[in-house]
């Protein structure tokens, strides 16, 4: 992400000043200058220049900042889902060594799921209101950055055209990328419960409708997917 904000600043910014030392003409980056101010003077496109650049900087520092909390909180989200495979891993480890310890592990992975949406629920609540206005504006500024483009032969505008809908891209990647994550836990689920066979079933499956019944008495909702591990014993 951070590359492709120095790509498009790099692009927009630097590419038409270099453009202007080589050719001598006076080319903006966005189009437009200031009123009553002669563009065309050297004095005028740098004030002008100076200023777009300035308008440049400010809102990639703070678009950038969002998205890079954004960023931390999905690999957060990968990161805890990487560990209930890795324990659920662990469990067909144990069942194979005849662990005694399997209902405890069973346990962790249902408080770590658990924690888990309590984790997805803050994050949805923080950023539901930031995605609805960034969405919004990126599509409305989208529809005008083609119009500008096709319109008024703003040829810097493909390159802004291509960054906006990386950014629509990005926004939406992320939780497709979480959502394939979990249903490989849903897979991972589904292939044990036809490979795996438990000698002593009626045990484990005692202790661990008490271990649920505890659960269900402190906490009001199972994750279904938890459940159909827990299942399998």
């Amino acid at each position: 992400m951070l590359t492709c904000y120095a790509f498009t600043g790099i692009a927009l910014v630097i590419v038409p000043f270099c453009f202007m030392l080589i050719t001598k003409q006076k080319i903006l980056p966005y189009g437009f200058h200031i009123p009553y101010i002669d563009k065309s003077t050297w004095g005028g496109y740098a004030l002008n220049y100076f200023l777009q650049l300035l308008l440049t900087i400010n809102v990639s520092s703070g678009d950038m900042g969002s998205d890079c909390i954004y960023v931390i909180m999905m690999m957060s989200s990968f990161t805890q889902i990487d560990l209930i495979m890795c324990s659920l891993k662990s469990i067909d480890h144990m069942i194979q060594q005849k662990d005694a310890n399997v209902q405890n592990t069973i346990e962790e992975i249902i408080v770590k799921h658990q924690e888990h949406l309590k984790f997805l629920t803050t994050a949805e609540n923080v950023f539901r209101f930031n995605f609805l206005v960034t969405f919004t504006s990126l599509s409305l500024v989208l529809v005008t950055a083609l119009y500008a483009a096709v319109m008024l032969s703003w040829y810097q505008g493909y390159i802004f055209i291509v960054f906006i809908g990386y950014q629509l891209f990005f926004g939406c990647i992320l939780g497709t990328v979480l959502e394939i994550k979990v249903s490989h836990i849903f897979y991972y689920n589904s292939r044990n419960t036809t490979e795996h066979t438990i000698v002593d079933r009626t045990t484990t499956a005692g202790n661990l409708q008490s271990t649920l019944v505890q659960t269900v008495s402190s906490e009001s909702k199972i994750p279904t997917d938890i459940l159909d591990v827990c299942a399998m014993y």
